[in-house]
């Protein structure tokens, strides 16, 4: 019973944060500090989730949402003392609607374009970084960095146009492309140990 708990908690907050919860909100619903909730919570369930692609089924599988949609029926059945064999679908005005699944699948294969184009982007930046830093002290200087921060910028209006089309990751894109502009202007006023630094750390990340 406490696994099935704990299980349940879990779900519940990923649901919660794909609503667009904020971890002050999750701490309150569950009891428990704001530090605490995300500790607790953050690296394992909702940055998990993420990382899969939003799926129950595995990284990059490729599953068409219906497919997925149909999955997790039969996940809730098992946990539904009623077994209810649509109590996910049922909820899902698009799931009768061929229209808006092809609209919810393009917006997908849009962000999933953007995503390669910001790996790309990210590449450019690493390499527009090693310029910069192996110009220092020489002519270059100025425009390497000039380089570099424009590099940084692109990939931050990457972020922008994935906030756009993925909305329930949004708050998580923009952060990252401020994160981006930040770095932008740190490498243009000089301060490019810092830079180095601060872009290491959101790689590893």
């Amino acid at each position: 019973m406490q696994r099935l708990a704990d299980q349940l908690v879990r779900e519940a907050v990923v649901v919660e944060c794909e609503r667009g919860a904020s971890w002050a909100d999750i701490a309150k619903m569950a009891g428990v500090s704001r530090q605490a909730a995300h500790e607790r919570w953050s690296p394992v369930v909702v940055e998990g989730w993420a990382l899969m692609g939003r799926k129950r089924t595995g990284i990059g599988t490729g599953t068409a949402s219906a497919e997925l949609a149909e999955n997790l029926n039969e996940w809730f059945a098992e946990l539904d003392t009623e077994h209810r064999t649509d109590a996910i679908t049922a909820t899902l005005p698009s799931y009768a609607d061929p229209a808006a699944r092809t609209h919810a699948q393009g917006k997908r294969e849009q962000a999933a374009e953007l995503r390669s184009q910001e790996d790309d982007l990210r590449r450019a930046a690493d390499d527009a970084s090693h310029a910069s830093m192996a110009a220092i002290g020489t002519e270059d200087a100025e425009q390497k960095r000039a380089a570099w921060a424009t590099a940084l910028l692109a990939r931050a209006s990457a972020y922008d146009r994935l906030a756009a089309v993925e909305a329930p990751l949004g708050r998580e894109h923009k952060r990252s492309a401020g994160t981006q502009r930040a770095l932008a202007q740190d490498v243009l006023r000089g301060a490019t140990t810092k830079a180095t630094g601060i872009a290491q750390k959101a790689t590893a990340e």
